[in-house]
């Protein structure tokens, strides 16, 4: 949702990213369509700089509102380069490659992809079906 136009979707997960060779060289975007609201963040990293920005409604559809960023949610990243946080603190594929070097245990794990994998599963069942999916408890020799 851009310009303050509603989604017509009842619910949904979006994570898509685009480079181009223009201004822009990267941009993550994350959406959540729920029956509560819609949450939006869209990260762009350009040549000339970054910005985030995290916009939400309550109720479906509803016009989305900017929504502030506290500052401490950034921590010691300076907010007009958020993808600084991938060289400053140990996240995304960073966390592996600190794990190789022995800078501890990579997580997430094995047993964090099989229960991120279920939920998605179920995700996928839930959206086909239009019914709730009830996960079991994880497995115990996964952990």
């Amino acid at each position: 949702m851009h310009g303050g136009v509603a989604s017509s979707k009842p619910w949904g997960l979006s994570l898509p990213h685009t480079h181009d060779s223009g201004k822009r060289l990267f941009v993550q975007e994350v959406r959540l369509y729920g029956s509560e609201g819609t949450l939006e963040v869209d990260a762009v990293m350009r040549g000339d700089g970054s910005e985030c920005t995290v916009r939400g409604s309550r109720g479906s559809p509803g016009v989305l509102e900017l929504l502030p960023v506290s500052d401490t949610y950034w921590g010691d990243v300076d907010p007009s380069t958020p993808f600084t946080v991938l060289n400053v603190h140990s996240a995304g594929a960073r966390t592996f490659v600190d794990a190789v070097l022995g800078a501890g245990q990579a997580s997430p794990d094995f047993a964090d992809g099989y229960e991120a994998q279920r939920v998605i599963h179920a995700a996928v069942q839930g959206a086909a079906s239009g019914r709730w999916v009830r996960l079991s408890p994880p497995r115990p020799d996964v952990a």
